[in-house]
């Protein structure tokens, strides 16, 4: 008699990976990472800076492993805030209200790409939170004032899988991007 055998392999990423913005696939050599750079260096204060779009990111995901992936091309629900700092202090997001045109989860889908071992993906960023899990319209706005910035953000993919069986539901932790708000 002949026992086949199946093995489960569960992936874990460590909280050393996840902090610096990438995420170990299979070998050390296999990452999954998302790098966020600002813009510009510096911008002008104005009242609505953090979502009128002043303020923004490119945003990319590199697929460093063997595997296609499919990843999301946008912003809408799919990042966060994890951390933002203004002269090294925490500032607090106030909630808000957002109407969307069209809904963030077909944006979602809409946006899914399945990129190649190696290859990468580049979308633009502005920090203005679509809170998930809950209704499409809450969101989390910043607070503009002068000072030297800090930035870190979480990728996460929640919605639809579009036919696609190798969509990537983890979660990707970017390095720190900085920039100034000047008045």
């Amino acid at each position: 008699m002949i026992r086949i055998v199946a093995v489960l392999v569960i992936i874990v990423a460590s909280a050393s990976c996840a902090t610096r913005g990438h995420v170990v696939i299979g070998h050390p050599s296999e990452e999954l990472s998302l790098k966020i750079e600002s813009i510009s260096k510096s911008y002008p204060l104005s009242s609505h800076m953090f979502t009128d779009g002043t303020v923004a990111f490119k945003a990319t995901i590199q697929n460093g492993t063997r595997s296609r992936l499919a990843l999301a091309a946008t912003s809408i629900g799919t990042i966060e805030v994890i951390e933002l700092l203004r002269d090294g202090i925490r500032v607090e997001p106030i909630e808000g209200w957002i109407k969307y045109y069209r809904s963030p989860g077909i944006i979602q889908i809409v946006s899914l790409q399945t990129l190649e071992p190696h290859a990468s993906t580049t979308f633009t960023y502005s920090p203005l939170d679509w809170a998930p899990g809950s209704a499409m319209s809450v969101i989390y706005q910043y607070p503009p004032a002068p000072g030297h910035y800090r930035i870190r953000v979480a990728y996460q993919y929640g919605g639809g899988d579009n036919g696609r069986n190798n969509v990537f539901r983890g979660r990707l932790v970017s390095n720190d991007a900085l920039f100034e708000v000047v008045e």
